[in-house]
């Protein structure tokens, strides 16, 4: 090599283009479970309460997307991160949490192990590959996507565990002319096509291609 960029150490297509070795099967903890998946945008004192409501009534399987603070730490089961930039940012968070993570911990490189402790905390290591192919393909203990985005991550964990019904919240989308559109609405429309027994719903307002739910 007649050049050497650490960074480029923590490129998602260098992390994971390989089939992963994970131990986490997602059947295990989730089978028949209905999940709630919270996303990071910012809802309201009235929608979190109301959501808080759900979970309890519901006895809903919540899961945290990256460092998302939408709702009581105490209420999520399970936080997910796939993406090497937010592992890194979002470090000092997850170092000073309890909660369980999972993460596609076998493909990722011991350098970037190192910006995460694992001292006391319980990892759940599902994993990720990814594909050129613009498909969805969820598997055992391994999910194959286009790209490294945590709420697909996070709904592949649950179609994988067999989960009863699926809950999004604080998702907004975004519109089609949005430069930051980061192409979610089409993969979340292709898994819905693909998984057609899914129960998948909203309980918050999002520009998503996904149907209502009034709670």
């Amino acid at each position: 090599s007649r050049k050497y960029n650490s960074s480029k150490l923590f490129l998602p297509n260098n992390i994971y283009s390989n089939k992963p070795r994970s131990n986490w099967f997602p059947n295990t903890d989730l089978y028949k479970k209905e999940i709630l998946i919270v996303g990071p945008a910012i809802l309201k004192k009235k929608e979190r309460k109301k959501i808080e409501k759900f979970i309890f009534s519901q006895k809903l399987f919540v899961i945290g997307v990256n460092s998302t603070k939408n709702i009581s730490e105490s209420l999520i089961n399970l936080r997910t991160i796939c993406h090497p930039k937010r592992m890194i940012s979002d470090a000092l968070f997850h170092n000073n949490s309890k909660t369980v993570l999972s993460i596609p911990y076998s493909n990722m490189p011991e350098k970037l192990k190192e910006f995460l402790t694992t001292r006391n905390k319980i990892i759940l290591d599902y994993g990720l590959l990814l594909n050129s192919k613009k498909k969805v393909m969820v598997y055992k203990n391994y999910c194959s996507v286009p790209k490294p985005l945590a709420i697909l991550y996070s709904l592949c964990i649950a179609i994988s565990g067999k989960a009863k019904k699926i809950y999004f919240a604080g998702f907004e989308g975004f519109n089609k002319d949005n430069p930051a559109n980061d192409e979610t609405d089409y993969y979340l429309k292709k898994i819905q096509k693909k998984y057609k027994n899914i129960f998948l719903r909203t309980i918050t307002k999002s520009k998503y291609n996904i149907k209502f739910y009034q709670i």
